[in-house]
């Protein structure tokens, strides 16, 4: 949700950091219903004395500080779902991440996010879409069909297991289909039948992605047209998730969506192995990442919330460095 809050400063003082997040904290608290959690807040630009394009409020002089903001709630239902199915495996939550976030803080860059650019996370069960514009997420989307969905259509399609289906559409699947694909032949187990085996074309696999594949985009494409406002943001589609990988999908991303098209790799973090592929584990190494900045934004509230244990020499250049930066 997008919601714009105003607040009244004190006369002859500039606006401080504590000014910014007391009109932060406000818009937080007022959106929130009985048990809902909200997951992001993003303050996307301020107003001072209601002149526009602010991106940075602090040290200005005015009566009045304003903020638009896009505030993402996760409903109280979703959220005891979410704990009761980890608590089952033993798993705690610290925190709570939008995984098109994740996914864009591992793929994008910081450039990207200020013209204007949409990720397109192709997971196992969803397909996410995260829009930003001027430096910030201004919009997030989920289309119900993932990855697994394909595997889906491939073991009903061509009678096999989950497990082979996977592995076909990992090793074997693509978006378009050449003269050769009808003479190239796959080798398939068949379902519930040890040591029997069936031999298809692989334009049968072929035919049995893309339908669905179709469907997936057509979908996002809908969702590009509910917001008209972010067109510039539209144009630019950045890939990620392990469905991306099918050979020919930025191509067909392009056909079906037009602008400009790229596969978000994410940057390598030393120490995981080279077998895991960088593009199926952007959403992990975004979450890394999100760690690190959120620890930051902890540190800063923390000297932000206690201004008056600041004493002396030190306490004062802090006090100036918070406000300042």
């Amino acid at each position: 949700m997008h919601i714009n809050k105003e607040i009244e400063i004190s006369d002859g003082k500039p606006i401080s950091a504590s000014d910014v997040k007391r009109l932060v904290d406000g818009v937080v608290s007022s959106c929130l219903a009985e048990g809902d959690e909200v997951i992001h807040a993003f303050p996307l630009s301020y107003t001072v004395d209601k002149e526009p394009g602010v991106s940075d409020p602090r040290g200005l002089y005015g009566h009045k500080l304003g903020v638009h903001m896009h505030v993402i709630v996760l409903p109280e239902s979703q959220s005891r779902n979410l704990v009761a199915a980890l608590d089952r495996r033993h798993v705690s939550i610290d925190m709570k991440v939008a995984t098109p976030y994740a996914s864009a803080l591992a793929t994008m860059t910081e450039e990207e996010k200020e013209i204007g650019a949409t990720v397109v996370d192709f997971g196992a069960g969803t397909t996410s879409i995260a829009i930003f514009l001027e430096g910030g997420l201004v919009h997030l989307d989920i289309v119900p069909q993932g990855g697994n969905i394909f595997s889906k259509d491939i073991a009903r399609g061509l009678g096999c297991s989950f497990s082979v289906a996977e592995r076909l559409k990992t090793l074997h699947g693509g978006v378009f289909e050449s003269s050769r694909d009808g003479l190239d032949r796959l080798i398939v187990p068949v379902l519930g039948e040890e040591n029997v085996n069936i031999q298809v074309p692989r334009s049968d696999l072929i035919s049995i992605i893309v339908p669905r594949l179709d469907e997936i985009l057509e979908n996002v494409g809908k969702v590009f047209q509910k917001y008209p406002r972010f067109v510039i943001s539209t144009r630019h589609i950045v890939l990620n998730g392990g469905g991306s990988m099918l050979l020919g999908i930025k191509e067909k991303v392009i056909h079906t969506l037009g602008g400009v098209v790229r596969q978000g790799k994410p940057d390598i973090i030393r120490g995981i192995p080279t077998q895991f592929e960088p593009y199926t584990f952007s959403t992990c190494i975004g979450l890394l990442k999100y760690v690190m900045i959120k620890e930051k934004s902890l540190l800063n509230e923390k000297f932000t919330a206690q201004p008056e244990q600041r004493k002396g020499l030190f306490g004062k250049v802090v006090q100036w460095l918070v406000q300042n930066f």
